[in-house]
C-alpha cells in the first residue's frame, strides 16, 4: 500500500467518523417508532406498552437529534410484527444511562435494568445479554440471538513480506530437500569414490602431469558430488556429469526430484509475493494483557459488569488496571481505529460499526482478534419479573426465529460490516488486488546480492592462488 493510498483511507475513516459523530448512523435501518410515541416520564397514564430503550447497536439506536427521539434498528421490525399481532401500542422510555445496566454493589440497579426492577418499564425493547445475576432480577424471552463478545484494535499495518520466498514450502518440506540433497550427495560420493577404486583409468595427459581416476583425492571427488547435486537442484550446470551406470540411475532419479520441485516452487513464488506481511498486535485476550495497550469497554454493557465483578488475579480482573469506560460511540470508533486503545464488546455492536465504516470508506480500519473473550451469550427481550408479557410474547417470537425473520432483519442492519470479519479482507485492501511493489522483493533481492558478494570473494580467492602458483613456478624456473 502507497503512502498516498494509506493517507487518503486514513482521512475518509476520520471523515467517517465525523459522520458519525454528527449522528448519522448508516448501519441503522430507517425504520422509526416516532408514530408509537416516546416519553422521558414513566409514571404517565399511557396505556400503551412501555417499553425500555438502550443503544444497542445494530439492534437499537436512539436518533436524539429530533424531537421526539427517534428510535431506528432491525429490532423495531421484530417488534412491529408481534405488537400488531397482538393489537397493541407501544412507547419508549430513555433511561438516563442508555445502556442495558448492572447490578450496583448497594444491590440496585442503573440503566434499562434499573427501570424494569422499579417497574418504569415493561420489557426492554433490545437484544439483551444475559447472565444469572440478570436472570434474577428479570424474566427473558426466546433467545433472540446467540453473540459472542470479542475484541477489536486498529487494523494491522500491511508490508511487504521479506521472506516471501521461502513461503512456497513448509519448514518440513525445506528441511526434506536439505536432507535429501544431502543423503544424494553422500550416496554419489560413496559409489564415485569406490568405483574410482575399483576400476581405475588413466587420464588422458599423462604427459602433462594427470593422475589416474583412481588416485584422486576424496576431497576432489567429494567436490564434484556435491556441486553436481546442488546444481541439479537449482538448475545449473556443473563440468563434471555422473558416467557410471549405478551413478546414472540415482542421478536421474535426483534430476526429475529438482524438476518437479522447482516447478512447484515458481508457481508458488508469485502467490507468496503478492501476499502481504500482516502483523496482529494481539489475537486473544492473553495477548492483550502482555502489551501495554488501554482496554475499552461500553459503559452498563455485560462484560463491564464482568470485569467489575472479576475475582482479584484473574485475567478479567487485570482489565481494571487498563479499563476505560465511557458512552461516547465516536470518539470509541476514533480512539479504536487510530490504534490508541483496544475495544471489547458483542461482535453486533462491532458488526454495526464496521458496516458504517466500510459504507462509507470502502475500507476495514479495524481488525477482530481470531479468539473471542466469550462465546455463546444468549440474548433476548427483558421483562419485569413475573410479567405475562412472556407467555404473550413468547410464542410469536418463537415462530419468527424459526422462519428466520430476526436473524433476516439483523442481517440486512450490518450486510457489509461481515466483510471486515474476514482475515482476507487484510490482503484485499478495497476488493482489489494487491499490485507487486519493489518492497516484495527485497528478499530475493538480498539472496541475490549475498550470491554475487559469495562469488564475488571465491573467485577473489582462486585468482589469488593462480597467481601465486604461476609466480613460485617463475621463480623455480
Amino acid at each position: 500500500m502507497t503512502v498516498a493510498a494509506t493517507m487518503n483511507t486514513a482521512a475518509t475513516v476520520t471523515a467517517a467518523v465525523a459522520i458519525v459523530a454528527i449522528g448519522m448512523t448508516a448501519g441503522a435501518t430507517d425504520i422509526t417508532a416516532a408514530t408509537t410515541g416516546m416519553t422521558a416520564d414513566p409514571t404517565n397514564s399511557s396505556p400503551c406498552l412501555k417499553i425500555c430503550g438502550v443503544l444497542n447497536y445494530p439492534h437499537l439506536d436512539v436518533d436524539n437529534t429530533t424531537i421526539p427521539y427517534t428510535m431506528r434498528g432491525s429490532i423495531i421490525k421484530v417488534l412491529d410484527i408481534v405488537t400488531t399481532k397482538l393489537n397493541m401500542c407501544y412507547e419508549w422510555v430513555l433511561p438516563d444511562l442508555l445502556s442495558s445496566g448492572y447490578k450496583l454493589p448497594n444491590g440496585s440497579w442503573d440503566g434499562a435494568m434499573g427501570l424494569l426492577t422499579r417497574q418504569k418499564c415493561e420489557m426492554i425493547g433490545t437484544a439483551v445479554p444475559v447472565n444469572h445475576v440478570r436472570f434474577q432480577a428479570a424474566d427473558f424471552s426466546t433467545p433472540l440471538y446467540m453473540e459472542y463478545i470479542v475484541i477489536a484494535h486498529q487494523r494491522p499495518v500491511i508490508a511487504a513480506d521479506l521472506a516471501g520466498f521461502v513461503r512456497p514450502f513448509t519448514t518440513f518440506i525445506w528441511l526434506f530437500i536439505l536432507l535429501t540433497m544431502i543423503a544424494v550427495g553422500v550416496v554419489i560420493f560413496f559409489i564415485e569414490w569406490e568405483e574410482s577404486l575399483l576400476y581405475p583409468q588413466q587420464s588422458d595427459s599423462e604427459s602433462d602431469g594427470g593422475k589416474s581416476y583412481g588416485s584422486v583425492g576424496p576431497l576432489t571427488v567429494a567436490w564434484t558430488s556435491c556441486l553436481w547435486t546442488l546444481g541439479a537442484a537449482i538448475a545449473h550446470s556443473s563440468t563434471w556429469s555422473p558416467q557410471r551406470d549405478s551413478v546414472r540411475v540415482l542421478s536421474g532419479l535426483w534430476l526429475l526430484m529438482s524438476v518437479i520441485l522447482g516447478i512447484v516452487y515458481r508457481c508458488n513464488l508469485k502467490a507468496m509475493l503478492i501476499m502481504p506481511k500482516i502483523t496482529y498486535p494481539f489475537n486473544s485476550l492473553e495477548e492483550l494483557m502482555q502489551t501495554d495497550i488501554p482496554v475499552y469497554i461500553p459503559e452498563g454493557n455485560l462484560i463491564h459488569q464482568f470485569v467489575i465483578f472479576a475475582p482479584p488475579g484473574s485475567l478479567l480482573h487485570k482489565i481494571n488496571d487498563r479499563l476505560i469506560t465511557h458512552f461516547d460511540e465516536p470518539r470509541a470508533v476514533r480512539d479504536t481505529s487510530g490504534g490508541i486503545q483496544a475495544a471489547i464488546t458483542t461482535n453486533s455492536i462491532m458488526a454495526h460499526i464496521l458496516h458504517t465504516l466500510f459504507s462509507m470508506t470502502n475500507s476495514c480500519p479495524m481488525y477482530i482478534a481470531s479468539e473471542p473473550v466469550f462465546t455463546a451469550v444468549s440474548t433476548g427481550f427483558a421483562y419485569a419479573k413475573g410479567s405475562p408479557l412472556r407467555e404473550t410474547f413468547d410464542p410469536i417470537l418463537r415462530r419468527l426465529v424459526e422462519f428466520g425473520i430476526v436473524q433476516h432483519a439483523y442481517d440486512n442492519a450490518v450486510r457489509n460490516g461481515t466483510v471486515c470479519f474476514k482475515p482476507e479482507s487484510f490482503t484485499r485492501p478495497n476488493n482489489s488486488l494487491r499490485p507487486l511493489e519493489l518492497g516484495d522483493f527485497y528478499g530475493v533481492f538480498a539472496v541475490y546480492a549475498g550470491g554475487m558478494l559469495l562469488a564475488s570473494v571465491v573467485l577473489l580467492v582462486e585468482v589469488t592462488l593462480k597467481g601465486r602458483q604461476r609466480l613460485q613456478g617463475n621463480r623455480g624456473v
